[in-house]
């Protein structure tokens, strides 16, 4: 077996190692009650952008299915933690904003 063929082997593996990776981050953000502070949209915002590019080299450049596989899987992936990220700062920072104007009171 050459090195070529090994890592065309072991390639499929990636999504889901990916996959596997990313679930921490999300659990983790979807069981936060709190606004999610730590997490840097604009890091977040540039792997997205990456991630995006690499998508669009897959499937029209190289056409390549797995590679696309994979790039599409990180970039739905980061798409989500942007989301969610998002939906929790804008939830959570309404309320205090609000429990904020009633303090006032």
């Amino acid at each position: 077996m050459t090195e070529g063929e090994f890592f065309t082997y072991i390639y499929p593996v990636v999504p889901l190692v990916g996959l596997i990776g990313f679930l921490p981050q999300m659990l983790t953000l979807l069981k936060l009650s709190d606004v999610p502070k730590s997490i840097s949209l604009m890091t977040w915002y540039i792997w997205t952008a990456t991630w995006a590019i690499s998508f669009g080299y897959a499937v029209f450049a190289l056409q390549d299915g797995l590679f696309a596989l994979t790039s599409g899987m990180n970039l739905v992936c980061h798409v989500l933690i942007i989301s969610v990220t998002l939906y929790k700062r804008n939830r959570y920072l309404a309320r205090e904003e609000v429990a904020v104007l009633y303090a006032a009171e």
